[in-house]
C-alpha cells in the first residue's frame, strides 16, 4: 500500500481556498451604476434651491449636495453649505451668501435593492451666478 506524500493535504486546502476566493466576487451581489444630475433652480443671498434628477427614484433621495463658490482669483473652490435632498431630489439651503459663481455637487452613494446595490455616481452642477 502506498503512502501520500505529507505535501499534498496541505497544497490541495490551499487550492480549496484558492476556488473559494475565485468564486467569491461572482456571486456577490450585482452592483449597478446609475448616473445623476444636479442643478440649482435658484440662488440668491439668502437661498439656493435645485434638484437631483436620475432614472432610478432610490438615487434621488437622501443625496448630501454641496454648494461650492468658485472664487473670482481663480483659487480653490469652497464648500459653503451641505443640504440632503428630500424624497422627491429636491435641495435647499438657507443662509447669508456672498455674490458670487457657485455650483452645486452631489456626491455618490450606494443603496441596497433586492436584486443588489445601486451606486449613485457623483454629478456636478452647472455654475450659478447671483
Amino acid at each position: 500500500m502506498s503512502q501520500r506524500p505529507r505535501w499534498i493535504l496541505p497544497v490541495l486546502g490551499v487550492l480549496a481556498a484558492l476556488v473559494l476566493v475565485a468564486v467569491g466576487p461572482a456571486t456577490a451581489a450585482k452592483v449597478t451604476n446609475v448616473k445623476s444630475t444636479v442643478t440649482i433652480k435658484s440662488g440668491e443671498g439668502t437661498e439656493f434651491t435645485g434638484k437631483v434628477t436620475s432614472t432610478q427614484k432610490k438615487c434621488r433621495s437622501k443625496r448630501k449636495v454641496k454648494l461650492v463658490m468658485e472664487p473670482y482669483s481663480g483659487g480653490e473652490d469652497e464648500v459653503v453649505d451641505t443640504a440632503k435632498t428630500d424624497a422627491t431630489g429636491a435641495w435647499e439651503m438657507h443662509g447669508s451668501y456672498m455674490a458670487g459663481i457657485y455650483h452645486a455637487e452631489v456626491t455618490s452613494s450606494f443603496v441596497r435593492t433586492d436584486s443588489g446595490s445601486l451606486h449613485c455616481l457623483v454629478a456636478i452642477g452647472v455654475s450659478h451666478r447671483y
